[in-house]
């Protein structure tokens, strides 16, 4: 049985009208009151009453009308789960997020995300700037600190303390410093917007900026005695022989959360954001 006469069927009930129903099909009323009279013979029933003010369902109509709903529901259940494999079958999604995050946390992330769902197409896209990069259509979801992501979507996934990256032969047997004990020595600044408000940059006599999207360069600045810097723990899993990591005090964190377009979101990206919320869990 064609469904685009069940369809007709419940909107003939809806709006008791050939010609109302006519409108919403952009057909003729002539044509509705053709498909009408289809259905009706190839159900051998009869199911509706012409009258001069509108169409009325018979007691038949009536009690086939759960029927029908019944059969349109189970056609657009039908298209969704259809989709919702297509999806799932051919899946993209495009992450933004820091460097320190893409070598050094998300490739676990995505091991793990690939077992669950092979097939979805993965792109890590890094920088420092992605405000807009949602808007934009540039990524479908960004890793990023409550500093790049001020929108109410924002969701806070772990926390990632600072630290003092120093030669090893500085600061022999402490195992934490304090700021007023690295404005003594040059300073190598990452464009860290979190340490501005934790550093008070007028006081150090000499300060090395470095603007790039990765921190070796910064580390091998360390090594090279030119200065000290202070970087997330997620930046310095590895360091070369002749750098060290020592905490700070106070301490200084950033939270690192995820954020997408919820009304917009693929199916991959509701997968992916769910997943890594369990496997940080």
């Amino acid at each position: 049985m064609d469904t685009l006469k069940i369809k007709t069927f419940l909107l003939i009930e809806k709006y008791k009208s050939f010609t109302k129903t006519a409108e919403k099909f952009s057909y003729t009323p002539s044509a509705i009151s053709h498909i009408a009279d289809s259905l009706e013979d190839e159900l051998g029933v009869k199911l509706f009453v012409r009258k001069r003010n509108g169409v009325e369902l018979t007691k038949s109509g009536k009690a086939l009308s759960s029927k029908f709903a019944d059969i349109i529901n189970a056609e657009n259940n039908l298209y969704v789960a259809a989709s919702a494999l297509s999806k799932q079958n051919s899946s993209s999604l495009r992450i933004g997020t820091y460097s320190s995050i893409a070598l050094h946390f998300l490739p676990e992330v995505l091991q793990s995300f690939k077992k669950d769902y092979p097939t979805v197409n993965t792109t890590i896209l890094v920088d420092d700037y992605m405000q807009d990069w949602l808007e934009n259509d540039i990524a479908d979801v960004i890793l990023a600190d409550e500093l790049i992501c001020t929108t109410n979507n924002w969701q806070p996934l772990m926390t990632d303390e600072y630290v003092a990256v120093v030669p090893s032969d500085a600061f022999s047997g402490k195992d934490e410093i304090s700021p007023e004990e690295i404005y003594v020595h040059p300073f190598i600044r990452p464009d860290e917007a979190k340490l501005d408000n934790y550093l008070d940059y007028s006081r150090f006599d000499e300060i090395i900026p470095v603007k790039s999207i990765e921190n070796n360069s910064i580390i091998y600045m360390v090594k090279e005695n030119l200065g000290m810097t202070i970087l997330p723990k997620l930046s310095i899993k590895s360091l070369p022989d002749g750098v060290r990591a020592i905490n700070l005090n106070p301490k200084i964190t950033r939270t690192i959360g995820i954020v997408y377009d919820a009304k917009h979101a693929s199916w991959a990206c509701e997968r992916f954001s769910k997943h890594i919320k369990k496997y940080i869990k």
